[in-house]
C-alpha cells in the first residue's frame, strides 16, 4: 500500500465517487452523518451537511480541502470528476432547499421535494462553487455518474422518474416511458443545457456511469 487511511467521523460515512488529478492528489464525494466529519478551515462550507467533497493530498497524509455540500438528511453525492484547473465537479440527489444553488445557474430552485439531481462545480481551492445547478423535473432524480471533457463541459447521467425532466428539442428521445435513464451535457457555466436526452424502454432503466473519447461522444 502506498497510503491507506479512514476518512469521517462518529457516525456513518459512505464514500462513492473518487477522480485523481495530475499531481495524484484524490478528490472524493459520498454521504456523512458525523457532525464532525473532518472539514479544513476556508472551506466553503465547514457547517454540518450530509454530503462531503475532500481533496487529499498525493501522499495521503493531509487533507488539502474538505467540505460539507446540502443541508438535507436524504442528500447523497454519488460521483466527482475533476478538470485540468483541478476544479472538482460533484452529482448525486438532493432535497436541499438551498445546496447552494448559484446566481446563473440553469436551475436555482428545488423543483420537487422527493429528490432532485444536482451539477456543483468547486473551486481549485475549495473555497467557494463556480456553479451549482439542481437538474430535475417534477418527482425524483438522481445524478449517478458524471464525466467532463477538455472544454469544461460537465455530462451528466442517471436515473429520472419525472416526465418533464428537462430535455432539449432535437435530442436522441424527448419522450418519457416511465422511470428512465437520462444523458445531459451542460454548458461551460453551468447556466444551459447543451443537449438532454432520455434514453430507456418500458420499463425501469439507470445509468450509472458515463465516460467521453476525444471527440465528446
Amino acid at each position: 500500500l502506498v497510503y491507506s487511511t479512514y476518512l469521517g467521523g462518529s457516525a456513518i460515512d459512505r464514500g462513492f465517487g473518487i477522480s485523481l488529478d495530475d499531481e495524484y492528489c484524490a478528490y472524493v464525494t459520498g454521504e456523512t452523518r458525523s457532525i464532525n466529519f473532518p472539514t479544513t478551515p476556508g472551506a466553503f462550507q465547514t457547517t454540518r451537511g450530509y454530503m462531503f467533497v475532500t481533496k487529499i493530498a498525493a501522499d495521503g497524509g493531509s487533507l488539502i480541502y474538505s467540505s460539507f455540500l446540502g443541508n438535507s438528511n436524504t442528500d447523497i453525492s454519488y460521483d466527482i470528476a475533476v478538470d485540468t484547473q483541478g476544479s472538482a465537479y460533484v452529482t448525486g440527489r438532493t432535497t436541499s432547499t438551498v445546496l447552494p444553488s448559484t446566481p446563473g445557474a440553469f436551475q436555482t430552485t428545488l423543483p420537487n421535494t422527493t429528490g432532485s439531481g444536482f451539477v456543483t462545480k468547486v473551486s481549485p481551492d475549495g473555497s467557494s462553487l463556480i456553479y451549482s445547478t439542481y437538474l430535475g423535473g417534477s418527482f425524483s432524480e438522481n445524478g449517478l455518474g458524471i464525466a467532463l471533457d477538455t472544454q469544461g463541459h460537465a455530462y451528466v447521467t442517471g436515473t429520472t422518474e419525472s416526465a418533464n425532466f428537462p430535455v432539449t428539442p432535437g435530442a436522441f428521445q424527448t419522450t418519457f416511458n416511465g422511470q428512465e435513464a437520462f444523458i445531459t451535457k451542460l454548458a461551460i457555466d453551468g447556466s444551459s443545457l447543451v443537449y438532454s436526452t432520455f434514453l430507456g424502454g418500458s420499463d425501469i432503466d439507470y445509468g450509472y456511469s458515463i465516460a467521453l473519447d476525444t471527440l465528446g461522444h
